[in-house]
């Protein structure tokens, strides 16, 4: 899902896009296929980046923090009917945070 400044705005479909993409069943089911992939390839990219510090599940678990951090904060705004930015971002921080 693409964010921009506009999701900040109570009147967009940010909100409205959010709250599709989790209750169509095809819709949700096309997000978890490409959020899958994608989370794969971004902890392979992390382990690959740090080698001796990481191994393939450390990659794997902090990449799906962030990403399950996300889209939890996310799907909560839009169902709130809140702005999905300062959700998506707080989401982040909170997990960093976590992570230091």
């Amino acid at each position: 899902m693409r964010t921009t400044e506009r999701d900040d705005d109570p009147d967009d479909t940010g909100a409205t896009r959010a709250r599709l993409l989790f209750t169509v069943p095809s819709l949700y089911g096309a997000v978890l296929q490409r959020t899958f992939a994608a989370q794969e390839r971004l902890a392979d990219a992390l382990r690959r980046s740090f080698p001796k510090q990481l191994d393939e599940i450390e990659a794997a678990t902090i990449v799906g923090a962030f990403v399950g951090g996300g889209i939890a904060a996310v799907r909560a705004a839009a169902d709130r009917g809140e702005p999905l930015t300062p959700a998506l971002m707080g989401a982040i921080r909170l997990v960093a945070e976590n992570f230091r």
